[in-house]
């Protein structure tokens, strides 16, 4: 004989068997976004630059809009250039750096003395010797001294960096610069694009106080 469906019995239902029904919707949600995911259109390479920098709080939003204007404005041929900002945390930062880098994921990146120092000399980054960056950077007056390392495999010195602490523009989005340096990852699938960007960046956010 069947239990009548009262709502009692749903009731009673309901607390034995409601986190069966939570798993379901969790389940749904996440089967939903791989799918979204892996199917979403993504840019190629060569038509996309994106910059990562250590600014866990900063106004994400804000400078990706500076940002598609700057694509609209200057580097139309780009479907993408955008922004993702990296934890600041030293426990967690370094994990989620490396693991960005040895992917292949990012092509400029705004990072602290600390973490440019280790990554420069581990070769990390391209050279920036006779590229618009260095000639960008050369014409505002910003010593770039301290962007050059010793490649520890090779034992050349290069200009991995560009000190981006005259970049005042950039602390508006909640992107600290006080002793930033921009690169531009050797896994880049975009390097002339990226070193625009970067001269770019030089240009427009030097010296614009927040």
């Amino acid at each position: 004989m069947k239990t009548p469906v009262t709502k009692k019995v749903l009731q009673q239902h309901w607390v034995y068997h409601w986190w069966k029904y939570l798993v379901l919707v969790a389940g749904s949600i996440l089967l939903w976004n791989m799918i979204y995911t892996s199917t979403a259109y993504r840019p190629p390479e060569d038509k996309k630059v994106n910059l990562y920098a250590m600014a866990s709080t900063g106004d994400q939003q804000g400078i990706n809009d500076y940002l598609e204007g700057v694509r609209e404005r200057l580097l139309p041929e780009m479907e993408e250039v955008s922004a993702i900002f990296l934890i600041q945390d030293d426990t967690y930062a370094p994990v989620q750096l490396s693991t960005y880098l040895m992917a292949g994921e990012g092509d400029v990146y705004l990072l602290p003395q600390k973490y440019f120092r280790d990554y420069a000399q581990n070769g990390a980054f391209i050279p920036l010797e006779g590229t618009l960056a260095e000639e960008a950077a050369t014409k505002l007056g910003i010593d770039l001294a301290k962007g050059y390392r010793v490649d520890a495999d090779s034992g050349e010195t290069h200009l991995f960096g560009i000190p981006a602490a005259s970049l005042a523009g950039l602390t508006k989005y909640g992107i600290p610069v006080t002793d930033g340096y921009l690169s531009v990852s050797i896994l880049s699938g975009n390097e002339e694009n990226s070193i625009r960007l970067l001269s770019i960046l030089l240009e427009e956010m030097q010296g614009e106080a927040s």
